[in-house]
């Protein structure tokens, strides 16, 4: 037989206690479940309006029109009511009795039930369903599919049999029915995914795909017909079986699970693997079917919520069939398919088992594009498993930031619905990274608390007894300069209206409690609203009002006007020692909205560094996720004689900072042995990858040595030095150091800002100090006037003839003054590069390494111990030319074997990229530095020795 409504109420009534405890329901809907199994399961028993009994915010495709005020008179109508009853009925209008409409209703019913009725004549979910059905058919803003033409005047029916349905209901049958008609069971939320499961094991996983209780219900039964390894009362989901289910137009298909980061490292926390990163755009959701057949009327938009809304949104149509080209002969689209942003059906195809990629490929394919009507978002691929996916993900988010975007949106390249692998969760997931999830982001400033609301349903919400005020109306001063030179009486704009937490509540009551009286003997104040909605009126002012912290995620104009508002607003802090007087006035506030929604004109790369500070700021311990933790100086193994040749057989060990973990700089004797430099160089790709890659090449894990050895590697006399003789060369100081400095705590360093090495006493000195510092090679900081030219004249018919400049930012001290800088012949196009040349005053550059290289090794003598070591820099381009740049590298390294050890130099290889952030550090203008999370730009870039 039918379900009746009182066992539902039973539920209801339970959970209800639990959720009022703080404590979770699903064991109580579990063991309703097994005790009224047989009735769920019985084919009599409408599962859909169970679902939707239990569930009434699911059931979007029903509007009512029906609130608190207008439901109290329909009670009261079909109750029959005298005045005294109901004024008791209105007492849900009073703060502090704790009591909701609901509430009233049971009292009354308590006292003065209606007549019993025989079992056979109950109520049942059934009987509920079909009534509120009924309400929803006549109004105009429920799904057109649950409408009914209705040309009548009077009053809708369904509210006539809603007025009856409540002389049949027991007290707390009428209690439940008001609050499934409100569709506010607060501070009850049923569990989702653990009530479907709890009534079928395959229901939740149905529902994704088909998000619609009477059809996912059909399709399950449907499908225990034709499977039978289906058997009842299975404990788990065959999401094998599942894969045979496919989407169905003009029925929503489920949303991926969407999470929220809060900061870079929670974001790389919850990423694994590849991830397409995309500029959130500023919107609202919609899931668009198109029916090829049935031409315009084939075209459903559904909402976020899951409603149909395509008569709210009948201007899009047109650009729907535009860009999809249906129609026309160049239509890929023949039959049906459902778009999300992606797609997930084309010509009767599902692609829910499809990855990412390749349904961005496939939408790229049938969109023809418009600007301004239809377009793709701009995205890049960045791989989370790369050491340098945290600077390439703030990089990213400062941009959009910057360019006043939303924030990011990151997905997985995984299926949309994971039908294939049950360890993996069944939904791809997706991360949502804005500005105003993070830290302190989006805060705007101080606010006036000018007065509050209250609405019963959501003080039931708390946990605090007398609770008066549930809704706050903040605004801003409109005539600061008059209240503190006159005293006058101070006047407000209330802008929106905002909810407090509890433990925000809490304090506010207790600390702040400001005097309230009715608004309509307010004399205190003067407030005007602006225009826009107010959910709830505001009954009460302050006559001091208090002073709120706002922050909000963006800014938006109010209906109809021409200011701004905050969009999405919370209160970020409550101050108790602030005076109402110096909050914003309401000009500031559109100056505020103003800059922070129009984008620049030109690139402000201080805002930039700003912006990425920032992120680095909002991970934990305000230290990023990628900084080097501690700088120690290091000490530098010294070969044996028998081992100073560096060849094949046996290299000194390279750094590959973008190959490991946090940056370190100490090192292990053991460490010496290492893999050839070409086979290091430029190993390791950006993570950010262009939209045509399909992959990024595999790390290669080296052992970390000290950094500035490897850029500048010690001269042949060095090398063959006694035993526990090392170099300590500082990478940005001026002069050489002999000590390590003492390992700092890590609470007293700053991992964001650049930090100098420590001077101590010297160490031990060598056999031949003299010798030893004759060898000793420059550094990127050595002192200029220390280097040797004698060796430039030989090669300076080869290089570029091009007038002797200085740096820009650093003169002659600059950091590539008079170095030999070589250029693989790759380098075609130097539009990037050449500006960067000019403003560091670099002028002797060789056009064309490989060959330069091989010239040398034939013809050039051998070089003074003086000018052993000569600093000799190669740039390359490692992230947009990373197999070209592996292949050259290993063709120099091969090259480089064959001259003899007596007149080989090192030849340091930097990304050409390493000119920006040099530009940074030498500028002294430019006070934010900021080098992607290292401590100086040659960290940043480096990639090899050769």
């Amino acid at each position: 037989m039918p379900l009746p409504f009182s066992l539902a109420c039973d539920l209801l009534d339970a959970s209800y206690a639990l959720a009022i405890a703080r404590k979770p329901s699903a064991k109580a809907v579990t063991a309703w479940c097994s005790q009224h199994r047989s009735r769920i399961n019985a084919p009599d028993t409408d599962l859909a309006a169970l679902l939707s009994t239990l569930l009434p915010e699911k059931r979007t495709d029903r509007v009512y029109c029906i609130q608190a005020n207008s439901l109290e008179k329909i009670i009261g109508r079909g109750l029959m009511l005298g005045a005294s009853r109901l004024r008791e009925l209105a007492l849900y209008k009073q703060p502090g009795l704790d009591l909701d409409l609901a509430d009233c209703v049971e009292r009354i019913l308590t006292v003065t039930p209606n007549p019993a009725l025989p079992e056979r004549l109950r109520v049942t979910v059934e009987v509920i369903d079909e009534i509120l059905h009924s309400v929803a058919a006549k109004i105009k803003w429920s799904s057109p599919s649950k409408r009914i033409a209705d040309s009548s005047p009077a009053e809708s029916p369904g509210r006539d049999g809603l007025e009856a349905l409540y002389r049949r209901l027991t007290a707390k049958e009428a209690k439940w029915l008001t609050r499934l008609v409100l569709k506010d069971f607060q501070p009850l939320v049923f569990d989702e995914f653990g009530l479907y499961r709890s009534f079928d094991p395959m229901l939740p996983l149905i529902l994704k795909v088909r998000e619609d209780f009477t059809t996912a219900i059909d399709t399950l039964q449907r499908l225990k017909k034709e499977t039978p390894s289906l058997r009842p009362g299975m404990p788990y989901a065959d999401r094998k079986s599942l894969s045979a289910v496919k989407p169905k137009l003009s029925v929503k298909v489920g949303r991926q699970q969407w999470h929220k980061a809060r900061s870079i490292k929670h974001c790389l926390q919850m990423c694994k693997g590849l991830m397409s990163v995309e500029a959130k755009v500023d919107g609202e959701y919609c899931q668009i079917h198109v029916d090829v057949s049935k031409g315009r009327r084939g075209i459903q938009i559904f909402s976020k919520s899951g409603k149909d809304s395509t008569e709210d949104r009948d201007r899009l149509i047109g650009a729907i069939i535009k860009s999809l080209a249906i129609g026309t002969p160049g239509s890929h689209v023949k039959t049906e398919c459902i778009l999300e942003g992606e797609l997930a059906v084309y010509s009767e195809l599902s692609l829910l088992n499809a990855r990412h990629s390749e349904r961005l490929k496939l939408l790229e394919k049938i969109v023809h594009c418009d600007k301004g009507q239809a377009e793709l978002v701009q995205r890049q691929l960045i791989s989370t498993n790369h050491p340098m996916a945290a600077s390439a993900l703030r990089n990213a988010f400062a941009k959009v930031i910057r360019e006043r975007g939303e924030g990011l949106v990151l997905k997985a390249d995984q299926p949309y619905f994971n039908f294939d692998n049950p360890a993996e969760p069944f939904t791809n997931r997706c991360i949502k990274l804005k500005k105003d999830y993070i830290g302190r982001f989006g805060e705007v400033g101080d606010f006036a608390v000018v007065g509050a609301g209250f609405n019963a349903a959501k003080a039931r919400s708390y946990s605090i007894d007398n609770l008066k005020w549930t809704h706050f109306y903040v605004g801003c001063i409109d005539n600061r300069e008059e209240v503190k030179r006159w005293n006058a009486i101070p006047e407000f704009t209330a802008v929106n209206v905002v909810e407090l937490n509890e433990t925000m509540l809490k304090s506010f009551m207790l600390y702040a409690n400001p005097n309230s009286v009715p608004v309509e003997e307010n004399v205190e104040t003067k407030v005007k609203h602006a225009a826009g909605a107010q959910p709830i009126p505001m009954t009460m002012a302050f006559t001091s009002p208090p002073v709120f912290d706002m922050r909000c995620f963006s800014f938006e104009r109010a209906w109809s006007t021409n200011w701004w508002t905050l969009r999405f607003p919370s209160v970020a802090k409550i101050h108790f020692d602030r005076d109402f007087s110096d909050v914003l006035s309401f000009d500031e506030l559109q100056k505020i909205a103003d800059g922070a929604t129009s984008a620049p004109d030109v690139e402000d790369s201080q805002e930039n560094l700003a912006w990425i500070a920032r992120l680095e700021q909002a991970d934990p311990r305000g230290l990023g996720v990628d900084a080097a933790t501690q700088l120690t100086a290091t000490t530098m193994p010294t070969p044996s004689p028998r081992r100073a040749s560096y060849n094949s057989s046996g290299s000194q060990p390279l750094i590959r900072h973008l190959d490991d973990g946090p940056l370190e700089r100490s090192v292990d004797s053991a460490d010496a042995m290492a893999p050839p430099p070409h086979k290091l160089a430029a190993s390791q790709p950006s993570p950010t990858t262009k939209i045509s890659k399909t992959g990024l090449p595999d790390n290669h894990k080296q052992k970390r040595t000290a950094f500035s050895a490897a850029l500048f590697p010690p001269s042949k006399k060095s090398r063959k030095a006694t035993g526990d003789n090392e170099l300590k060369p500082s990478l940005l100081s001026g002069e050489l150091e002999s000590e390590s400095p003492k390992r700092r705590p890590l609470r007293e360093i700053d991992g964001n800002s650049t930090q100098q090495l420590q001077a101590s006493s010297p160490a031990v000195a060598s056999e031949d100090e003299t010798d030893s510092d004759n060898d000793i090679p420059p550094s990127p900081c050595t002192n200029r006037g220390q280097r040797k030219s004698d060796a430039q004249d030989k090669h300076s018919n080869q290089t570029s003839q091009e007038p002797k400049a200085q740096c820009r930012y650093a003169g002659i001290e600059c950091q590539l003054a008079d170095r030999l800088v070589l250029l693989p012949n790759y380098f075609s196009d130097l539009k990037d590069v050449e500006p960067l040349f000019r403003a560091h005053g670099l002028s002797n550059i060789i056009r064309d390494a490989e060959a330069w290289i091989r010239n040398e090794a034939t013809d050039n003598p051998p070089l003074p111990d003086s000018q052993t070591g000569r600093n000799k820099i190669l740039f390359v381009d490692t992230v947009e030319k990373v197999s070209e740049t592996k292949a050259l590298l290993s063709r120099l390294e091969d090259v480089r074997e064959s001259i003899p050890e007596e007149r080989r130099e090192w030849i340091s290889v930097f990304d050409w990229r390493v000119l920006n952030h040099l530009a940074i550090f030498e500028d002294a203008e430019t006070t934010k530095k900021y080098y992607d999370g290292f401590h100086d730009p040659w960290r940043r870039w480096y990639s090899g020795l050769i």
